[in-house]
C-alpha cells in the first residue's frame, strides 16, 4: 500500500522535472556564414522584396469589439 502511494507521490514529481532543465547551450554565440546564407534564403522565400518595398501598413477592423476589449479601450 505504501509503495503505491510513493509512486501517486511520484508521477507529479516526474512531470515537474522538465522544468528544472536548464537552457541548451550553443555551440557557437559567433554569427556564421551559413546561418546567414539561410536566413537570407528563408526571407528570399517568404517574400522579403515586397516587404521591403512598403512604406506605410494600416490595418483597420470593422464590426463589434466583445465586452472584455470595452473595459481596457472604451
Amino acid at each position: 500500500m505504501h509503495t503505491r502511494r510513493h509512486l501517486l507521490a511520484l508521477g507529479p514529481l516526474a512531470l515537474l522535472a522538465g522544468c528544472a532543465a536548464p537552457w541548451p547551450r550553443g555551440v557557437d554565440d559567433a554569427p556564421s556564414a551559413s546561418a546567414a546564407a539561410r536566413l537570407r534564403e528563408s526571407a528570399h522565400a517568404h517574400g522579403a522584396q515586397a516587404l521591403s518595398g512598403l512604406h506605410d501598413i494600416n490595418l483597420a477592423f470593422d464590426g463589434e469589439w466583445g465586452a472584455g476589449i470595452q473595459r481596457i479601450q472604451p
